[in-house]
């Protein structure tokens, strides 16, 4: 997928798709349908074993579809999220415009340090974009939140006086 490039000042601090990882249900599938094509196989019920193994093929055409249509980019200054197969469509997301940022894990992605980035927007009608399938999101997020201003839960103010 072509992204036009980020004007010069800009420094890419991640960027790549959703991680393989992120489809683990699917490789599940997969998995399942290998070891009954094989006991089909075994048993020499070849029509059986081509059914799973088209299946096979079927489930990694998806898990590759959902790969390879989202292409995110996270610079200095913005959030680049490019989706689509053949009319790429570029969403920009200036660090200013993000009220918050909040990691999600699903049961799975938390054994592949994986999750999912959610994004509020400030504006007159609030919007929240996912980023799926990062890895290390608890990173990426500390860097999205420090370049775009926002206070870390948990961080100590840097605004307050000092005790005396």
């Amino acid at each position: 997928m072509r992204v036009p490039p980020l004007p010069p000042y800009e420094r890419v601090l991640w960027e790549g798709y959703a991680s393989w990882a992120d489809h683990v249900v699917l490789f599940v599938f997969m998995g399942a349908a290998f070891l009954r094509a094989l006991l089909a196989v075994r048993v020499g019920d070849w029509p059986t074993a081509i059914l799973y193994l088209l299946a096979i093929g079927f489930f990694l055409s998806i898990a590759a579809l959902f790969h390879y249509t989202v292409y995110y980019q996270i610079s200095s200054q913005r959030i680049r999220i490019a989706s689509g197969l053949r009319a790429v469509q570029i969403r920009e997301i200036l660090l200013g415009q993000i009220r918050s940022v909040t990691v999600r894990r699903e049961l799975l992605n938390r054994w592949f340090d994986l999750g999912s980035l959610e994004i509020a927007l400030r504006g007159e009608h609030p919007e929240s974009v996912v980023l799926k399938g990062i890895p290390n999101p608890d990173r990426v997020k500390q860097q999205v939140n420090l370049l775009a201003g926002l206070r870390v839960t948990g961080a100590p103010n840097a605004m307050a006086s000092p005790q005396t």
